[in-house]
């Protein structure tokens, strides 16, 4: 049955004999070592015991007794005591004849037989110790709060009480999973163990696993397929559909595979790399996986490698030194099936490579994954055969061509070829019947495809990205879903048929007309059209595609007008059409409308009740805004140089974005909802009774709401109502009394200037991080600004003083600039529900309960 005890101590005293000496100075030693223990200070001389009393001895697993010279006289008396000599026996003749004086005697006698404590030959810390030490072996089997010392264990703890009904006189059995043996093996191990013993533990077990542990594992590696040990060595942390396909392509049964490793649910990653690490430990060469550094470059600097080798990883950006290698190095390893030599880090140049000084004389034909980050020739080997291949990506180099001739394709189903410049063609693809997806970036010496891409069967996802001397493209695959020529600056000439086209982006383009033979299908489920530049209208009929969702228009400049837009468009982004002088009727299933540098708009038309967000950026011309939808949550208004007020803000609206408003002089009432707003370079909100409404709001409905409130608009000094302030970045707030204290609103002055950054605070008890919070700060302040935020931390202890320390950094810095950028900075205590807001309370801010 679950234990049903509350207490781990109930501490029994006469009060008037050691209250203020003795037993307080026991109290505060247990406390010390986290022992929850029942002291009852109230109790007075002659107090009946409660029943409240009585359930918290029966509520403890142990009773320490502090028997004193007067302690029988006392009707606060567990069933335990058992002395009765000198002071006692005269209290028990004082109080003969009561009911309970036969029950307190034959208490008193079963004492005499337990060893205790008596205060003689040893000074009161000393016996002290002794008394807590002996206490807290009593409690080993059930004291849980040894466990508080452990990083993140509390919640874990509490989820169990949870379920554990404690109290309840029903059988809880309770499923724990987790790894025991190695809890019990290095537990062992580690017990009583110095700090020092421990640290050099832990960096042996980082180079070798503890032999125990792994002989015991591996009795279960029998029930793995071997594709355990690719997971284990080369395929931690991908996406397990992705692993998958790659698997399945190299023979294993990689779903039902996976499904049992999860099932086993064992320290799987270290035992399968032990597996392997044992495989060969004097010859590395004949370890069938190498995925570790420096054990990679030994065997490739020093052509160790053999047959048993299946797969390599090799990290670029962990090189020390140039690694050059032999023509014959990787073709000794003919058995790999999965080579990866990458760039973690993709946006630095390259400290050091892989050179192949004397070509390459082959790859293994077994290899079904390949990616090359920096390969430094010209083309692959002469000899490639990539009949197995599934994946293949090249990256970062100067490769002008993959291949001549035509390979045998029939696995593959993905190519990516990234920041290619001098490749000038591609390879011809027709036997590559399986590829679903090619993706070309920053091939600017490309100047066309080849005519077999066009018409794969299987094409899916074409993505063009910057190759920039494309002119024509013509696509011709029944199954292809997603194409994107994206800033392809020389593509004139446009074609496609596909039935299963969903999204189209041909941003960055000098396409003047769209053909339309592309909307000849009626199974558009998502089309994402994304069109610019030379382009002069969208096609009339555009309303028919019934199932369009998002729909871009950008940079299209010699558009004067729209057609009817369709009815189930969700997401309407329309930017620098600065021709554009008006808007269709919007659809009534449209939920978000961004519209950006439309120079000639003067107005807009109604807006649909469904909408959500609204964002509005750089309308020159626009000088008030239609009705907002009661649907609204966020409105972003930047830049719109005409516009004096807002319309009054519908209930819905959490998050209120506004920036050059330089003609707005004030705000509408802000909705109970609203827990974000942000007002930069709005000069004319910039007042002391912009603060004051501000914080009347934020105070008023931060009680209601989950999230926490910040605002942030132009201000050069926190209003004097605030009591806690100060030049700087930091402040300390002294005791506070104890009351219902719920949070903090903070406030800080920010200088002008194009920085840009972040804020953040830490809130320090007892020299102790209790919270942090941050912010994100625009480039450009054109004046001071002011920025408040309303938090509530988990844990509030006001018996102790808070100190709030404030930081800017920028964004790509770890350096602190608080002092450069952060004028001053405030608190404000806040209050639970009371009879008045006002900011003018005592100590802080008093929320209404109206």
């Amino acid at each position: 049955m679950v234990s049903s005890k509350k207490y781990e101590v109930f501490l029994s005293f006469r009060g008037e004999d050691t209250r203020m000496n003795f037993t307080s100075h026991l109290h505060e030693a247990l406390k010390k070592k986290e022992v929850e223990t029942f002291i009852d200070y109230e109790l007075r001389k002659g107090d009946e015991i409660s029943p409240a009393l009585i359930q918290a001895i029966e509520n403890s697993l142990v009773s320490i007794v502090i028997l004193s010279p007067n302690y029988a006289s006392s009707k606060w008396y567990p069933s335990q005591v058992r002395k009765q000599t000198g002071s006692y026996e005269q209290a028990f003749a004082k109080y003969k004849g009561e009911s309970n004086y036969n029950k307190w005697k034959t208490a008193l006698n079963e004492i005499a037989n337990l060893v205790g404590w008596e205060p003689q030959n040893r000074t009161e810390p000393e016996l002290l110790k002794e008394i807590v030490g002996e206490d807290l072996r009593k409690l080993t089997p059930s004291y849980r709060n040894q466990l508080k010392g452990l990083v993140g264990i509390e919640d874990s703890c509490e989820e169990i009480e949870s379920v554990l009904k404690i109290g309840s006189t029903e059988v809880i059995t309770i499923g724990i999973w987790g790894i025991p043996l190695a809890l019990k093996v290095l537990g062992a191990s580690l017990r009583r163990r110095s700090e020092e013993v421990w640290e050099s533990e832990l960096r042996k077990l980082q180079k070798i696993p503890n032999m125990q542990i792994h002989n015991i594992l591996k009795l279960s590696y029998d029930g793995l397929d071997r594709s355990f040990l690719d997971i284990a060595c080369l395929l931690k942390g991908e996406r397990r559909d992705w692993v998958t396909s790659l698997l399945e392509a190299c023979g294993f049964f990689a779903v039902s595979g996976i499904e049992v490793l999860l099932d086993k649910a064992l320290m799987i990653q270290q035992m399968g790399q032990e597996i392997v690490h044992q495989e060969s430990i004097k010859d590395l060469g004949r370890q069938s996986r190498l995925w570790k550094h420096d054990e990679v470059c030994e065997v490739l600097k020093y052509n160790k490698g053999t047959d048993d080798v299946e797969g390599i990883i090799l990290n670029l950006d962990a090189l020390t030194e140039d690694l050059c290698l032999s023509s014959d190095t990787l073709a000794k390893m003919a058995n790999v099936r999965f080579l990866k030599i990458h760039k973690v880090r993709y946006w630095d140049e390259y400290k050091f490579n892989l050179y192949l000084p004397h070509g390459l004389k082959s790859l293994s034909n077994k290899l079904r994954y390949l990616r090359w980050d920096g390969f430094c020739l010209e083309s692959l080997s002469s000899n490639f055969c990539a009949e197995q291949l599934v994946e293949l990506h090249i990256s970062l180099s100067k490769v002008k061509r993959l291949w001549d001739g035509v390979q045998d394709l029939s696995n593959l189903k993905t190519i990516r070829l990234h920041d290619l410049p001098e490749l000038i063609e591609i390879p011809d693809l027709s036997m590559a019947r399986k590829l679903e997806h090619i993706s070309l970036l920053d091939c600017i010496s490309l100047c066309e495809l080849h005519p077999s891409i066009v018409s794969l069967p299987n094409l899916k996802i074409m993505g063009l990205f910057r190759c920039s001397k494309i002119e024509i493209l013509k696509v011709h695959s029944k199954c292809l879903r997603i194409l994107v020529a994206y800033d392809c600056s020389s593509l004139k000439e446009f074609s496609i048929t596909s039935k299963e086209m969903v999204c189209l982006n041909l941003r960055k383009t000098t396409i003047s007309a769209l053909p339309s033979s592309i909307w000849n299908n009626g199974k558009f489920s998502d089309l994402h059209l994304t069109v610019s530049n030379n382009l002069e209208s969208l096609i009339a009929n555009i309303q028919n595609l019934s199932l369009l969702k998002l729909l871009y228009l950008l940079n299209c400049q010699k558009f004067v007008s729209l057609p009817q837009l369709p009815p189930s468009l969700r997401e309407l982004h329309l930017s620098d059409l600065r021709e554009l002088v008006s808007l269709p009727q919007l659809p009534s299933s449209l939920r978000v409308l961004h519209l950006s540098d439309l120079r000639e708009l003067v107005s807009l038309p109604q807006l649909p009740s469904s909408l959500r967000e609204l964002h509005l950026s750089d309308l020159r011309e626009l000088v008030s805004l239609p009705q907002l939808p009661s649907s609204l949550r966020v409105l972003h208004l930047s830049d719109l140089r005409e516009l004096v007020s807002l319309p009054q803000l519908p209930s819905s609206l959490r998050v209120l974005h506004l920036s050059y408003l330089k003609e707005l002089m004030s705000l509408p009432q802000l909705p109970p909802s609203v827990t974000y707003v942000r007002a930069i370079n709005c000069t004319f909100l910039g007042t002391d009774f912009t603060q004051r409404i501000e914080l009347q709001h934020m105070l008023s409905h931060s009680l209601s709401i989950d999230c926490e409130t910040c605002f942030m608009f132009s201000g050069d000094h926190v209003t004097d109502k605030c009591k806690f302030q100060k030049a700087g970045t930091s402040i300390t707030i002294p005791y506070l009394p104890p009351s219902n204290l719920c949070g903090f609103i903070c406030s800080l002055v920010l200088y002008r200037g194009s920085y840009g950054g972040f804020v953040s605070c830490s809130i320090y008890q007892d020299d102790e991080e209790d919270f942090d919070y941050y912010y994100s700060v625009p480039k450009n302040l054109t004046s001071d600004h002011i920025l408040f935020q309303y938090f509530k931390p988990e844990d509030l202890s006001n018996d102790v003083p808070f100190k709030f320390e404030f930081h800017f950094y920028d964004r790509d810095s770890d350096k602190d600039y608080g002092q450069e950028r952060i004028k001053e900075c405030g608190v404000f205590p806040v209050y639970a529900p009371s009879i008045e807001i006002g900011v003018g309370a005592s100590n802080g801010i008093h929320f209404s309960n109206q």
